[in-house]
């Protein structure tokens, strides 16, 4: 048996605009695609990669959308559908920092993966940085993809429509101060519905999603700005097994929404100094539920952050400048759980999809608060062909736990406080071989809190420290030729303290999680990009990976769940005048996943519970997707219009995206991706 979301749907959408600024008006479309992603040009930290919204956004698969591209940036694994997660360099997606004008957000795309949670018009560039040896960042050890907004006077309204979701964006001046705002929400659900069949309605994880921004910009003096960002976000989705039966049914759902407030001051000093301050407020829930056969486990948690960075960078000379800076973060989570012991399941369990929870139901209500106080310095130098930015960080994490042990086994409500020191150091290097060769490199240590959804009385281990990463990469980035260049990087990740499931059959209470594990993530990334040769632009990427846990002192090593050894992508533009052509080809290794040996009957809920074999000893089929892409924008002196056809998985390739059973486990189904799609879009600017 084999469930395919296999239908062509052909949607088509339109765009109005309105009068602006028509001596402003731009065309873009002769700028070649990824002019800012040449290898030679990827700045001081190895395996780094800038990228300019205006040609992301250009990218075939991207959607006429900036950070959509950010998934297919090197180093960055495919995400799983549905998830919108950024795994970089085999570190879990909670390890990567994202931020937004500075501010931490939990996503930067929708649960799709398809949409971002900004309007491209709002986006100027995306930065890269796998193993972030910059100390400004905590909380980072997987690396930093950060985003920069700014605000188009040259247009006042911009409205467009895709299949995908509908865009709306209005810039104005109030004063001397520039304003913008902009929403977004998503037809996919209503226009793709129609296209599948019954049972991939139920299995496909369509969107329900919307966004809304506003930025604000003020200038105070000649070189003095102060700046509001302010960013809302919501995301629903589920997946069904057997719908058609309510007692049967078996899947699972999520739920994230989130808002932040941001302030910045910005002062770039006549003499050189640069003055940056930053304060930022947020609010994010988020749940996870499992439900099969009536029962359900469920996870949701609410939680409201602040924050204040500030730095100072000043020149002591030519090839000498001194950064000073502290940051303060403070965040408060409320949790609740419920349903059995290991569901919904996290990072390492033994878990299949539509699999029942269990009859061993449980329930937890508690809050854990953290503040981060930090001192960062950087004193970067060159001597000659050498440059170097070495950097410390210094932590005091504080922590609290509401309850220390489960009821009712805590005669009352006793909680657990921590505190924690670290000084983490930080280094990156530039040696420049050749006119034409670099030589790159980068170390340093990073800690990552514990989750606070692990920190439960019941559920895990209440007194949870945090995990220590290394970070090492060495990179070789030649400019071979004016219009190519080539990247190698090579990088080593070592990971220990992290928490993992006890491995006593019987643990004891607050002690369902221990911190035995430890882990390595290594690998090589090749990159060559093509530039401004006859109109076209191209690079092929390559990411060689390993990826990898031991629960326990002395177990085996296992694959990490986002394992993805093998991703290669091609992609490639051509400008012809007004025309943008493009192709993307995309290779990936699927992820690990458990297999289901057999299965026993529990006769006190009428279930199946599977027995698993070797853990994460199989993988998903082999990802490969083509996309392609032609966009033709028609520009007048009153603003611009831009028309775009993608086609998404032209191979007509299942690309399944998850195995499922049937109720005893006796046969498997592989759930498929997306299918042939034809995008046709339209953007308006005036």
């Amino acid at each position: 048996m084999k469930v395919r979301a296999g239908a062509l749907a052909l949607l088509v959408s339109g765009a109005v605009s309105a009068a602006g600024d028509p001596g402003a008006t731009e065309d873009l479309s002769g700028v070649p695609m990824q002019s800012a992603t040449v290898a030679g040009d990827r700045g001081q930290s190895a395996g780094a990669t800038h990228l300019e919204a205006a040609r992301a956004s250009e990218q075939a698969g991207a959607h006429n959308d900036a950070l959509v591209a950010a998934q297919a940036l090197p180093g960055i694994a495919r995400p799983p559908l549905g998830s919108g997660a950024l795994i970089l360099w085999g570190a879990a997606p909670r390890e990567t920092l994202l931020l937004v004008d500075g501010m931490p957000v939990p996503a930067l795309t929708h649960a799709n993966g398809a949409s971002a949670v900004l309007p491209d018009d709002l986006v100027s560039g995306l930065t890269l940085a796998p193993a972030s040896p910059d100390p400004r960042y905590g909380r980072s050890p997987g690396g930093v993809l950060s985003v920069d907004t700014h605000l188009d006077a040259a247009h006042a309204l911009r409205l467009a429509m895709s299949p995908l979701d509908a865009q709306a964006s209005a810039h104005t001046t109030l004063g001397p101060a520039q304003v913008a705002l902009a929403g977004r929400r998503s037809l996919l659900e209503y226009l793709l519905t129609p296209a599948l069949s019954s049972t991939a309605r139920e299995l496909f994880p369509l969107p329900h999603s919307w966004d809304a921004q506003l930025l604000a910009s003020l200038p105070l003096g000649a070189h003095e700005t102060l700046a509001l960002t302010i960013l809302a976000s919501s995301d629903a989705q589920r997946r069904t097994l057997d719908a058609s039966d309510s007692a049967l049914s078996r899947g699972d759902s999520r739920t994230l929404r989130f808002g932040r407030v941001g302030l910045r001051y910005t002062n770039l000093h006549d003499d050189g100094r640069e003055t940056r301050v930053l304060v930022h407020a947020g609010d994010d829930f988020s749940g996870t539920s499992v439900f099969a056969g009536g029962a359900t486990s469920a996870q949701r948690s609410w939680s409201q952050s602040a924050g204040l960075r500030a730095s100072q960078r000043s020149p002591l000379g030519s090839s000498l400048s001194l950064t000073l800076g502290a940051e303060l973060l403070a965040a408060r989570a409320h949790l609740q759980r419920n349903g059995a012991l290991t569901t919904p399941s996290r990072e390492g369990d033994l878990f299949a999809f539509g699999q029942t929870p269990g009859a061993s139901a449980a329930s937890d209500d508690w809050t854990v608060a953290e503040v981060d106080a930090a001192l960062f310095a950087s004193l970067p130098f060159t001597l000659g062909a050498l440059a170097l930015d070495p950097g410390l960080r210094l932590v005091a994490h504080a922590s609290d736990t509401s309850l220390l042990a489960p009821h009712p086994l805590a005669t009352a409500d006793v909680g657990s406080s921590q505190l924690e020191w670290f000084a983490e150091p930080r280094l990156s290097a530039s040696w420049r071989l050749a006119p034409r060769a670099r030589l790159l490199g980068s170390a340093g240590l990073q800690h990552q809190p514990a989750d606070p959804a692990d920190r439960s009385a019941l559920f895990g281990a209440p007194t949870l420290t945090s995990s220590t990463t290394w970070n090492t990469a060495l990179g070789l980035h030649l400019r071979a030729h004016d219009h190519l260049a080539l990247e190698a990087t090579a990088y080593l990740r070592a990971l220990s303290d992290l928490a993992t499931r006890s491995a006593s059959a019987a643990p004891a209470p607050a002690q369902l999680l221990t911190q035995d594990g430890t882990g390595r993530a290594f690998g090589l990334q090749l990159v060559a990009s093509l530039a401004g040769v006859a109109d076209w632009t191209a690079e092929l990427t390559a990411l060689l990976s390993r990826s990898e846990r031991v629960d326990h002192p002395g177990a085996g090593a296992r694959p990490f769940d986002f394992d993805a050894p093998v991703s290669v992508q091609a992609q490639a533009s051509w400008v012809p005048g007004p025309w943008t052509l493009g192709a993307r080809l995309r290779v990936s290794s699927g992820y690990p996943r458990t297999e289901v040996i057999g299965a026993t009957f529990d006769s006190r809920t009428g279930a199946y519970d599977p027995l698993f074999g070797a853990h994460n000893g199989e993988r998903l089929p082999v990802f490969v997707d083509l996309s392609l892409r032609a966009a033709r924008t028609l520009a007048w002196s009153g603003g611009k219009l831009s028309i775009f056809l993608e086609a998404q998985n032209v191979l007509g390739r299942p690309n399944a995206d998850e195995f499922a059973y049937n109720r005893d486990w006796s046969q498997r189904v592989a759930l498929s991706g997306l299918p042939p799609l034809a995008l046709l879009g339209l953007e308006a600017f005036l």
